[in-house]
């Protein structure tokens, strides 16, 4: 399956750290648009892991700063949290990034992981993020902009009379987010 994806956009995926086990378990792809510009596909799945939509990542090769960066196939599929139906609700922890190739990359180190699909713009209320309180630990990994610390700052907002411990960890100045502190 790795094949039917092009050789420049697999060595992007794998300077991002990502394996190529990673890659087929999440069912990657490149998607091609009626204007034949290149997105890749990150499969969207609902809590029975049934595909319902995919995030669209703009061409990462042959910018085309005109696009937005990230888009949905679908508008009328709505999954806020990925991958919920890879999160271990036995574990004690959880961890929280931007980003659904930061949470791929996290999820191939063996974190728990979630993320939501909205990036930064998270709106937390307690249908979709209520789970977060059953948990003993949230560690929170924002990406290292006003975006980010706005995201850290809705959580922990979210999270402030919950009975779990919250930890912010912080990355390196100069380094913008998970996958490029890998």
């Amino acid at each position: 399956i790795l094949e039917s994806i092009p050789n420049d956009i697999l060595d992007w995926l794998r300077k991002r750290n990502l394996k190529d086990e990673t890659i087929f378990k999440f069912g990657i792809k490149v998607l091609i648009d009626h204007k034949k510009q290149r997105w890749i596909g990150i499969p969207l799945r609902n809590k029975n892991g049934e595909v319902i939509n995919f995030k669209l990542r703009r061409d990462p090769i042959n910018e085309n700063e005109a696009l937005p960066k990230y888009k949905f196939l679908l508008n009328n599929a709505a999954i806020s949290l990925f991958p919920f139906n890879l999160v271990n609700f036995e574990n004690e922890s959880i961890y929280i990034v931007e980003g659904e190739l930061d949470a791929i990359l996290l999820y191939q180190e063996g974190y728990n992981v979630i993320t939501s699909t909205k990036g930064s713009q998270i709106k937390l209320n307690k249908d979709d993020w209520g789970f977060l309180k059953k948990f003993e630990k949230v560690y929170i990994i924002p990406d290292n902009d006003e975006a980010g610390w706005n995201m850290l700052k809705n959580i922990q907002d979210f999270l402030q009379y919950s009975p779990c411990q919250l930890f912010h960890l912080k990355l390196p100045n100069g380094i913008k987010d998970i996958t490029e502190a890998y």
